[in-house]
């Protein structure tokens, strides 16, 4: 599954590059793309040419879309910060297969998921998605568990809700502490 915005940013053409790639060495599996075009224009029919890519349109939010335990969230993106799709993806655990920009690594690291490492060079970087593809679909349900149960251990230790409700309760609390001891001393 793939979904994002159809920008350049979020790199289309590079899904694009993987499907031919993955059809030149006969990896019979398909990619569902979800999204729509939000600055650039979008058609469609860019896909036409790979069979292995299906258009699926809109989505709203990646709960919305019909994952299933033999999916992988394919990410691809030029840069990015920690983008909330990806935060979705390990609450939901889903397995995921991501290039290391940005805030990426912060959430995922080899050993918990995909991670295709940065490359200037896209020839480079299709052949590390291949790779990173062809290792999800022959890693054993154990490893692929082993690899969704660390992503979202870590999710849950940093990332979750309820962690940063904490976090942000304790940032208000030593305020609190700090106008309370000035207001002693003042007055």
């Amino acid at each position: 599954m793939w979904a994002s915005r159809l920008d350049a940013q979020k790199r289309p053409d590079l899904l694009h590059k993987i499907s031919v790639e993955l059809l030149a060495e006969n990896i019979a599996t398909k990619i569902y793309v979800y999204g729509s075009p939000v600055l650039d224009q979008f058609e469609p029919e860019y896909f036409d040419d790979c069979p292995n890519v299906v258009y699926k349109g809109g989505f709203s939010g990646l709960g919305s879309i019909p994952f299933t335990n033999k999916d992988a969230f394919l990410y691809t993106s030029l840069f990015d910060g920690l983008p909330n799709v990806l935060l979705e993806a390990a609450q939901m655990q889903i397995p995921i297969i991501t290039v290391d920009v940005g805030g990426v690594p912060e959430l995922i690291q080899d050993k918990s998921g995909f991670l295709v490492h940065g490359s200037a060079d896209d020839a480079e970087l299709v052949a590390q998605y291949v790779a990173k593809v062809k290792e999800f679909l022959n890693a054993s349900e154990a490893e692929i568990q082993n690899k969704v149960d660390c992503l979202h251990q870590h999710f849950e230790q940093q990332h979750a809700q309820s962690i940063y409700g904490l976090r942000v309760a304790a940032v208000y609390a030593r305020l609190e502490e700090q106008l309370a001891k000035g207001n002693a001393l003042n007055g």
